[in-house]
């Protein structure tokens, strides 16, 4: 009976050591998104929590006669039950407004259209983010073509990541010292397009007005 109370308190104590390190590992800089935080849980909670759990075990097991172990393995076994119920339902709510089941980014694919004599050329001429109540994310930038050879307009390609759930997203591009906010028009959980919508006004910005269009996509 011992040994089964010294396994199962190792046991729980290594679930504990995985959980714990797993939601403190942001604190490190491993980060829930991209599943960094639990490679961090597994490599330090598990070694910590049954280290700590079984010599723990180990020594409280010697202080106990055979009937109050059998007792407290049992409670240890409902204890773990109830932790076990508890995180998939604590799970379930944290990952309730994510795009994706598994939490892994979805993508705003962009084309921003400028008028001439806009300059898309400096380390700092081009910034582009996507702004909601939930998130903030940088876009990252792809091909930049300049207004030249006959074209009207300089044309910015690129792409933003996002992952929650919100009906309210802007893009903000400061081109210049001149900023072109943009609402994008998808619902809280869109679906997969696979071709651009159409060219689309900027809200707020000067006039002639900058234009984008954009495609949703999701990677399950």
């Amino acid at each position: 009976m011992k040994s089964v109370f010294v396994l199962t308190l190792t046991m729980l104590g290594a679930i504990i050591g995985v959980t714990l390190f797993s939601e403190i590992g942001p604190v490190f800089g491993f980060r829930h998104m991209e599943g960094s935080s639990a490679i961090f849980g597994f490599l330090f909670g598990l070694p910590v929590g049954t280290v700590v759990f079984g010599l723990s075990a180990y020594r409280y097991a010697r202080d106990l006669d055979h009937r109050g172990l059998r007792r407290t393995v049992i409670y240890i076994w409902l204890v773990t039950i109830l932790l076990a119920v508890s995180g998939v339902v604590y799970e379930l709510w944290r990952t309730s407004d994510y795009l994706s089941s598994n939490q892994t980014a979805a993508s705003i694919q962009f084309e921003i259209s400028v008028p001439d004599g806009t300059s898309l050329t400096g380390p700092d001429a081009i910034s582009i983010s996507m702004e909601s109540p939930k998130e903030t994310r940088s876009a990252s930038l792809g091909q930049v073509t300049p207004a030249s050879g006959g074209a009207a307009e300089g044309l910015i390609r690129g792409y933003i990541d996002l992952y929650r759930v919100t009906p309210d997203r802007v893009i903000k591009a400061k081109i210049g010292n001149v900023v072109h906010e943009f609402r994008l028009e998808l619902p809280a959980r869109p679906r997969r397009q696979s071709e651009f919508g159409e060219w689309k006004p900027a809200d707020r910005g000067p006039v002639p007005k900058a234009r984008i269009r954009y495609k949703y996509w999701l990677m399950n």
